[in-house]
């Protein structure tokens, strides 16, 4: 009625309709939310593939477990560090690619050749061996035992182990070195009837200073432990952007570098005895921590962490049992670049895979990211909590 009568008055009828103001607040609106709806959605998706890449290491270990069991015989799984391929130097310190593998078994030279010779070397310079740094690290063999062949065909290399005596004495890693005294016995040149060995752990105690001599009597047995081999199936590659940080890794010493411009060894084995458990330097750790993340985060914050803290702090945060581990949110603690007061920054979803040498049990775990000291500069300070007490984050 009331348009009709508009309309014979001559008047044109009123329509209802939005003005540009309220349409660009209801556009603003909308993006803002769909902003926020994105944000969750990735964070859900990046907590999604740290979580899977979890459970992908989890399981690919668990299966040298399973395979060493059926077969009985020892099986393990190899950790490859990251390739350079032009980037952060910091990526030479993470994993993204495991293999399975098995045990070389060990070598022993000939009989004629099969007595070794401990020596001390002067650490001082002082021209006697009687000195607290004088140490046995010195190995000689007589009469071609062999190293040199094994060197060159690629099975003998710095790192590896030989046990002194044979069959119940200690394992040692060692150096393919040169004699300082007489440096013809280097066995990287030529097979030499008498080549050398350099131990990188001293070898035992003998004694007090007073009866220090540079030879050590008698000779003693040995074998040589030999490198594994990769067995054919198809290596497990982590997702794109997910690494194992092994700064952040519960790890072997053995593993790691003396320095962050240094890479980790080529050789880190994680072997399963027959019985499941594990054998070899893992198990001196009792529980392995393998800490797993975002690539961005750990290189990122670790870059930043250097940079404002210096190389020689970085090392020393990582060494003697510490752990690269930044807390959840970060506030300028490590540089002005990470975070701050109005927009902090936040990590990325991480995980802990623990293995547990003795049982040779495989877990999944939260990180524990809290700091409760402020000179820790936003590392966690107790990152492995919940995987050591199984206590589950809340």
């Amino acid at each position: 009625m009331r348009s009709a009568s508009l309309s014979i008055r001559g008047q044109r009828p009123f329509n209802a309709g939005f003005t540009l103001v309220e349409l660009l607040i209801v556009i603003t609106i909308i993006l803002i939310i769909l902003g926020m709806t994105l944000a969750t959605i990735n964070y859900s998706r990046s907590s999604d593939r740290v979580a899977g890449a979890a459970r992908q290491v989890q399981s690919f270990i668990a299966g040298a477990r399973s395979r060493a069991m059926y077969a009985r015989e020892s099986r393990g799984v190899r950790l490859f560090i990251e390739q350079d391929l032009g980037g952060s130097p910091a990526g030479l310190r993470t994993v993204t690619t495991l293999a399975y593998i098995s045990p070389g078994g060990t070598w022993a030279a000939p009989k004629d050749s099969s007595l070794i010779q401990l020596e001390r070397i002067d650490g001082n310079g002082d021209g006697k061996y009687d000195d607290e740094s004088d140490l046995i690290t010195l190995v000689r063999g007589f009469n071609n035992p062999g190293w040199w062949n094994l060197k060159r065909r690629g099975m003998l290399f710095d790192g590896m182990r030989i046990r002194i005596p044979a069959g119940t004495g200690s394992w040692y890693p060692i150096s393919v070195g040169t004699d300082i005294t007489n440096p013809t016995l280097d066995i990287t040149n030529a097979p030499p009837d008498e080549q050398l060995l350099s131990l990188q752990v001293p070898y035992g105690n003998d004694g007090n200073s007073a009866s220090k001599t540079r030879v050590l009597p008698g000779k003693l047995t040995y074998e040589i432990e030999l490198p594994t081999r990769l067995l054919p199936q198809d290596p497990s590659v982590l997702p794109d952007g997910i690494v194992i940080d092994l700064d952040g890794s519960k790890v072997p010493n053995s593993w790691r570098p003396s320095s962050i411009a240094g890479a980790y060894s080529g050789y880190m084995d994680i072997i399963f005895s027959p019985r499941g458990n594990i054998i070899g330097d893992a198990a001196g750790e009792g529980v392995l921590h393998l800490y797993i993340c975002d690539r961005e985060d750990s290189l990122f914050l670790k870059e930043e962490w250097v940079a404002a803290n210096s190389i020689a702090a970085f090392d020393s945060a990582v060494a003697g049992g510490g752990y690269f581990i930044p807390i959840d949110t970060l506030r300028g603690e490590f540089s002005p670049n990470v975070g701050s007061a109005t927009d902090p920054y936040f990590v990325s979803d991480r995980r802990i895979v623990s293995l547990f040498a003795q049982t040779g049990v495989i877990k999944s775990f939260q990180v524990n990211a809290f700091e409760d000291s402020p000179s820790a500069l936003g590392i966690a300070t107790q990152p492995f909590y919940f995987a050591e007490t199984g206590e589950v984050a809340q």
